[in-house]
């Protein structure tokens, strides 16, 4: 790669805002954002969205499987959506940002509903990838999986509705869920 294509590169990587380990932006002003590939090398507190899309008809949650290229967990088993919370954004702009890029759809504010917060600390990548972020975690309801189902076929690698017991042993075994899911699903 040339200077000019990593110049390049800098400027489409992302960036964050840097928190507190209690969830706080920082005060500190040298450190108030940094490049995603920085946050992650040295463990930086940052912001995750997840969408979790559930059928009310079937009671089924959307599973995404993620792509080989990603970072982390390549090839797994996630959520229906999910994506860091940009610099300067809110975790619900994220939120319905991440959905359209990943499923196509755009939906308005209040199809979102703020569930929880959490905070993930994990290293994966024999330590090479240190992630500490508070994931803000929202519900989107549909009545109908079916229009869902046609969208994935489109646009993701693979994508299933799973029943709304989160079936452990189903999970581990036929899935192979990203390994801080199964957190979520005892």
């Amino acid at each position: 790669m040339g200077d000019g294509d990593h110049h390049h590169q800098l400027h489409e990587e992302e960036h964050f805002d840097i928190l507190t380990k209690t969830g706080l932006k920082t005060a500190n002003v040298l450190i108030l954002i940094l490049f995603r590939s920085v946050v992650h090398r040295d463990g930086d507190y940052h912001r995750a969205v997840h969408a979790w899309i559930f059928a009310e008809s079937t009671q089924q949650l959307l599973l995404q499987k993620r792509a080989d290229c990603k970072d982390s967990w390549p090839g797994l088993w996630d959520i229906s959506s999910a994506g860091h919370v940009s610099a300067g954004d809110t975790s619900l702009i994220t939120a319905r940002r991440e959905l359209q890029e990943e499923l196509g759809v755009t939906l308005p504010n209040d199809a979102f509903e703020l569930l929880f917060v959490f905070l993930q600390e994990c290293v994966t990548n024999d330590g090479k990838f240190i992630d500490n972020e508070f994931d803000h975690v929202y519900l989107v309801t549909t009545l109908d999986p079916s229009p869902w189902k046609l969208l994935l076929f489109s646009v993701t690698n693979d994508g299933k509705f799973i029943d709304n017991e989160f079936d452990h042993v189903y999970l581990v075994t036929t899935l192979d869920p990203s390994p801080w899911k199964l957190l979520l699903f005892r």
